[in-house]
């Protein structure tokens, strides 16, 4: 009676194949995938858009309105630093970083979204 290898070369170069490509596939899928475009309006109307990925160097966006506003940019996260509005509620959400978070200054009207893909759960159906 003949005894069968249960592994050959073969299968070893296939299954390292296949764990190459699948690596790949999630390497540039979270790359490119998860791009973080920051969205700025004011008055409902868009004025700015920036790749928060791109973002090398901090800078500041000055925004003229009933209330002038600074927004900082920083790689991956957008914020209001400054607000001359009377409640200071939109410097007190924070950095926001992630697709689909907003911050919104609403006596000057100016709103900063994300906007971009997420692979998060939002909520389960049943």
């Amino acid at each position: 009676m003949e005894k069968r290898k249960l592994v050959n070369k073969y299968d070893i170069i296939f299954i390292g194949c296949i764990t190459i490509i699948t690596a790949l596939f999630f390497a540039f899928n979270n790359t490119f995938g998860n791009k973080k475009v920051a969205v700025i309006e004011k008055d409902g109307v868009e004025i700015n858009r920036i790749d928060l990925s791109k973002v090398e160097n901090s800078y500041l966006i000055n925004i003229d309105s009933k209330y002038p506003a600074v927004i900082l940019v920083e790689k991956n996260k957008i914020s209001f630093l400054e607000a001359s509005c009377p409640d200071k509620i939109c410097k007190k959400m924070g950095k926001i970083s992630q697709p689909n978070q907003t911050a919104i200054c609403l006596p000057a009207k100016i709103t900063i979204r994300i906007d971009g893909k997420t692979n998060e759960i939002d909520g389960i159906t049943g």
